[in-house]
């Protein structure tokens, strides 16, 4: 097995930034949160992630990595 696919085969951690500052009204966070659904859709149930959503200040969906089958993705956002 290649080293590209025992890689891609591995648990990954995932940290997500989303932008949510004021500037990203519209179709600007519409496209952002479109493009998160798509990355975590990319998971499996292995992986873990975690969405660190920038204003001014970094509040964090959770303290902890998530396994992906814990969450649904519409309610991450």
């Amino acid at each position: 097995m290649g080293r590209y696919i025992r890689a891609a085969a591995c648990p990954k951690d995932v940290v997500i930034l989303l932008d949510v500052s004021g500037s990203m009204k519209g179709l600007r966070i519409e496209i952002a949160k479109a493009t998160v659904e798509k990355i975590l859709d990319t998971l499996t149930d292995d992986d873990f992630f975690n969405v660190i959503m920038v204003r001014e200040l970094y509040p964090l969906l959770s303290q902890h990595y998530q396994p992906r089958h814990s969450i649904k993705t519409h309610s991450v956002i």
